[in-house]
């Protein structure tokens, strides 16, 4: 087996031998410690299987394939940090193709619509691609115990918000499960009340019985009757006499009965085009979003290949095009977020009907949306993966159902998985047979394993379980993570830590 660097950055750690670089690593000719290339021993073999069977699961609560990046990237096969993360775009891209290919026909629990959401998608894809780019630019440049310290601080915010959450919505389960078992046993009582009547009068009616026992019968037929309520059809027909004449008394106009008509044929007609399993006129905004940034990424050109226009990295040029992201970004928020608008006030125009659960578009929520779609690209391009540890929470907080939360989120890494493979292509950060590899794992492991934990909270309505998995998932990252450190600082020192990498480099 060959024994090649895979990363084009340079190792900041020196060696004299093979001896000195650890685990699955080796001294190169330049007396760097290098990671070697893909190796099938014991532990590899292990590591495979379980980034695909941890895809799985963390697809299903709305995150991407970098939560593999600490327990098994890092501490199993002996990454670097800023080599995990790399390694998470790939993991990251193939688990949100599996995931995608799930989701899309899955329907909303509470209405006949997809439950991806899609209004929302269109609301954080250009902040979201935008803080990307930002984020992978930062993991280049921050030395590793920034971008360790900054990850620990992430996860413990996350862990506290995730754990309350988790508990409520449980909670929240456990009283609706209750409020159910008890309409049932109502129905029950009054199944069996409907029964005992039908019983006496099909007893009135035997010619054989007595004249007293046919008065006990009557007594008895009348005393049921008043405890189910006789009373009920008298004040209903009182309530339809009351409602017939108000009816009568406004004198509904045939301009306002038009107009209703109206309205409920243009909601008839939304809530068919709602149904739709794929919005081809939202998908081809966010296929066009993707395409702008994509192609301005390949034009200022990298490492790995040359600048279709003979642009040169860090030239005033390169610089240029990174501001028109920034530019184009700002641009489609804007008629996003005019577009949305507009939705919404026609929704409002036809009387939609809005779910408990629904987004409701307000400025405030744009916002909030737009500024975490920054933050939660930002945060997935610097350390490979959080971009659902954030958007999932400020979804949920914003009202929306739990599972069309994760199911939307984990969307979104579709995008952010994409322009993060083009930026190592760009670069030749990843050569493609790691590229991938890793993809194929989280592939197989997102539909094999998604698939299955999907079908048993779909079937048990387990909504509370998405959470939990999260939570116990950032656990585990969080404290991965200060071992990491106690290993890499104890072997290499603290200027395996510390150093920085030029950019320009």
């Amino acid at each position: 087996m060959d024994k090649l660097n895979i990363f084009s950055f340079q190792s900041s750690i020196g060696c004299q031998n093979n001896s000195d670089c650890g685990f699955l690593n080796i001294c190169n000719e330049d007396k760097l410690c290098v990671h070697q290339d893909l190796t099938f021993g014991v532990v590899e073999i292990i590591s495979y299987v379980l980034i695909s069977i941890i895809v799985g699961l963390a697809n299903v609560g709305g995150l991407g394939g970098g939560i593999v990046k600490v327990p098994i990237l890092v501490i199993l096969l002996n990454f670097s940090v800023k080599e995990a993360t790399f390694l998470s775009y790939p993991i990251l891209l193939g688990g949100v193709l599996s995931n995608a290919i799930l989701l899309i026909s899955q329907r909303h629990p509470r209405k006949d619509k997809p439950i991806i959401d899609f209004d929302l998608v269109l609301i954080l894809v250009p902040t979201v691609l935008l803080g990307t780019v930002v984020g992978i630019l930062m993991n280049v440049i921050i030395s590793e115990i920034i971008l360790t310290s900054v990850f620990m601080l992430f996860m413990c915010l996350v862990c506290v918000y995730l754990f309350m959450k988790a508990r409520d919505i449980q909670q929240k389960q456990q009283e609706d499960k209750e409020e159910q078992d008890s309409s049932i046993q109502d129905n029950n009582e009054q199944n069996q009340n409907k029964l005992s009547k039908s019983t006496i009068q099909l007893v009135k009616q035997n010619s054989y019985l007595s004249e007293v026992d046919q008065k006990k019968i009557e007594q008895i037929d009348e005393n049921c009757q008043k405890e189910l309520g006789i009373q009920y059809y008298q004040v209903v027909s009182e309530d339809s006499q009351e409602q017939n004449s108000e009816e009568d008394s406004k004198g509904v106009s045939n301009k306002e009965k038009q107009k209703n008509k109206i309205e409920n044929q243009l909601l008839a007609e939304f809530l068919e085009q709602e149904k739709k399993m794929l919005p081809l006129d939202k998908l081809f905004y966010l296929v066009l979003i993707f395409l702008v940034f994509t192609f301005i990424g390949i034009s200022k050109g990298g490492k790995g290949f040359q600048s279709i226009f003979g642009i040169q990295k860090c030239d005033n040029l390169y610089y240029l095009l990174t501001a028109l992201q920034l530019i184009s970004s700002i641009i489609f928020m804007f008629f996003i977020y005019l577009q949305q608008k507009r939705l919404h006030e026609y929704k409002i125009s036809i009387n939609y009907q809005f779910d408990r659960e629904d987004f409701y578009f307000s400025n405030y929520n744009f916002f909030i949306l737009s500024l975490s779609g920054l933050a939660a690209g930002s945060i997935t391009g610097m350390l490979g993966m959080g971009s659902g540890l954030i958007i999932l929470p400020v979804l949920l907080s914003l009202g929306c159902h739990t599972r069309v939360c994760s199911s939307t989120s984990g969307f979104m890494y579709l995008f952010i998985g994409g322009t993060s493979i083009i930026y190592v292509l760009t670069e030749g950060i990843l050569s493609y047979k790691m590229i991938l590899f890793y993809a194929f794992l989280a592939l197989i492991g997102g539909l094999l394993f998604s698939n299955i934990l999907y079908y048993y909270v779909n079937k048990y309505n387990l909504q509370s379980i998405i959470i939990w998995i999260i939570f116990f998932i950032t656990v585990l990252n969080l404290i991965s993570m200060p071992y990491y450190i106690y290993v890499k600082s104890t072997q290499y020192g603290w200027d395996s830590l510390t150093k920085n990498q030029s950019f320009c480099d």
